[in-house]
């Protein structure tokens, strides 16, 4: 094959015809104990090869590897069966080079640390520099495999950090103490949320500027939530996927602690579940469809509740959706991609013609953006209000001083109501 992005493409699409005919390579009379190619399965490669209209010995070779895996997995649940030796397929991605598959095998009773030091001896670094990643979730050190459900067969994304993951832990320490303090006030203020008062209840405004209380459990997982989920942010800008993953996971984590009403009232829980998915599109991280699939399910309907099926409830709102159109872009843009690695073409190429469809409304002057940051704007101000206007510049300057005033209004009003 040309490119491994082909070869790809071409293992999506013979998976998909073997569930569809029901054929299993690892059965005769695909198999034969010569370990030599039989000739059922070089006519399968020609028959497949002339329905997709590419070359049989290509077809042939991405058959063969299905094959392999298949028999590998076979053995590997013989042997779990009679040893109780579980094994699992680990990917790791390493930075710049190609990911390294391994077969790893413990008892699912083992301590996770186990399965963190052979992983780390494989790919030669120190343990305290990896994370591996299950069902969407960051493996915990200090419990043991059957515990956070890992069982036998399963895949397993090692991700290597490129710097220690201790002092990454000492700062969310820093996170948690910081929030029983006042310093909550400077952290909070970049969400849009007022101090008040009374210390059991904090106040949090939703996308309407309504104003929520919560109780300090609640509070705090919030809180540190949305401060990992704005470091994993950073870290996807640098580029750093590995790091962003483990910071936005662990973000899942505290907000999975706070009430679903609660997460359906604030953007930053459905925004962070299309940061995740897009942290394992730039990793390749295939094994994690499924769940990318569950995410995005999730955030769509986050954001059919808050802004309604096609942004009508926030058309009738604001006038426009430009603004938001954004995160629409990005989710179509996601479940085309999962799509995509469902052999879902149809559904796959819709997706991405409505993601296109939103991208034309993002597209701003840079002139225009000059312009508005010459009047005291930020850039992300100027490129948000040019396409709430449609690229008009005096309407984006009023656009957003009046919605400095209603916001300062608002915050006032809601003093006065104490």
């Amino acid at each position: 094959m040309e490119t491994n992005l082909q070869y790809e493409d071409l293992l999506i699409k013979l998976r998909a015809k073997l569930n569809e005919e029901k054929i299993k390579l690892w059965e005769p009379p695909y198999t034969q104990a010569e370990n030599e190619i039989p000739q059922s399965l070089q006519d399968l490669a020609r028959k497949f090869a002339t329905e997709l209209n590419m070359d049989s010995d290509s077809v042939l070779q991405a058959l063969r590897e299905l094959q392999l895996h298949s028999m590998e997995r076979v053995r590997a649940n013989e042997e779990y069966k009679e040893t109780g030796l579980a094994t699992f397929r680990v990917k790791a991605m390493l930075q710049g080079q190609k990911p390294m598959q391994m077969n790893i095998q413990k008892k699912l009773i083992a301590m996770a640390t186990e399965l963190i030091s052979a992983v780390a001896v494989n790919v030669n670094i120190p343990d305290n520099r990896l994370k591996l990643i299950f069902n969407g979730k960051v493996i915990k050190p200090s419990m043991t495999l059957a515990e956070q459900g890992i069982k036998n067969g399963a895949q397993i994304m090692a991700l290597i950090m490129a710097e220690s993951p201790e002092e990454i832990s000492k700062e969310d320490s820093r996170y948690r103490e910081l929030k029983a303090t006042l310093d909550d006030a400077t952290l909070l203020s970049e969400y849009g949320v007022d101090i008040v008062g009374d210390e059991d209840y904090m106040k949090l405004e939703d996308q309407n500027g309504v104003a929520m209380e919560l109780p300090p459990a609640e509070r705090r997982s919030l809180m540190v939530g949305l401060a990992l989920h704005e470091r994993g942010r950073v870290a996807i800008r640098h580029k750093d996927f590995a790091l962003a993953l483990v910071l936005l996971l662990e973000a899942d984590r505290q907000f999975s602690e706070c009430r679903s009403s609660l997460l359906q009232s604030v953007d930053n829980w459905a925004v962070m579940q299309l940061d995740v998915c897009w942290c394992y599109e730039r990793l390749r991280a295939v094994s994690s469809a499924a769940d990318a699939a569950l995410r995005l399910q999730r955030a769509a309907a986050a954001f059919s509740s808050t802004y309604g099926d096609n942004h009508h409830r926030l058309i009738a709102i604001k006038g426009n959706a430009e603004s938001e159109r954004i995160l629409f872009m990005r989710l179509y843009l996601l479940q085309g991609i999962v799509a995509y690695h469902q052999n879902n073409r149809e559904e796959a190429k819709r997706l991405f013609e409505k993601a296109e469809y939103e991208m034309n409304f993002l597209r701003v002057n840079e002139e225009s953006v000059s312009c508005l940051m010459e009047l005291g704007w930020s850039r992300a101000q100027a490129r948000t209000a040019l396409r709430a206007t449609s690229g008009d510049v005096d309407r984006a300057h009023h656009h957003l001083d009046h919605q400095r005033q209603v916001r300062h209004q608002e915050r006032e009003r809601h003093r006065q109501e104490k």
